[in-house]
């Protein structure tokens, strides 16, 4: 397997309530069909997450042209792809800097199990998203 080509692959924990949330916030905003998913768990994500070197799991991190983005830098990426208003946002994380986009972040990525939940599979795998995912 491989990542798509022309598109910008999404990484995300698919046991996480909020991430599977995002997802689909994602998914209904993403006004080009520009982003696909995998869940981190999954054989491709554990392959690809270990191309990157990446061992830490508790963000969410993107692809795009081969070059890797996690944590707010990932988020800012994504939802500069979104529909307007959303894609606004953007420009407001922007501002912000790194440092602290990443702290909170973290702090986020820390309590998301705690305030959200998790579950046991990823339960945003349906009949309508599943086009949309490479596994």
């Amino acid at each position: 397997m491989k990542l798509v080509e022309k598109k910008i692959n999404i990484f995300f924990d698919g046991a996480c309530v909020l991430c599977n949330y995002y997802v689909r916030f994602v998914i209904k905003y993403d006004k080009n069909d520009v982003f696909r998913f995998t869940p981190i768990e999954s054989d491709f994500g554990k392959k690809i997450k270990q191309e990157y070197r990446l061992k830490e799991t508790n963000y969410l991190f993107l692809i795009e042209d081969d070059k890797l983005y996690i944590k707010s830098s990932a988020i800012l990426r994504i939802v500069s792809k979104l529909k307007f208003p959303i894609n606004f946002l953007s420009i407001i994380i922007y501002c912000f800097p790194k440092n602290i986009r990443d702290y909170l972040y973290d702090f986020i990525a820390k309590k998301r199990y705690q305030w959200f939940g998790k579950q046991v599979t990823c339960s945003f795998l349906d009949s309508y998203i599943k086009k949309k995912i490479k596994n």
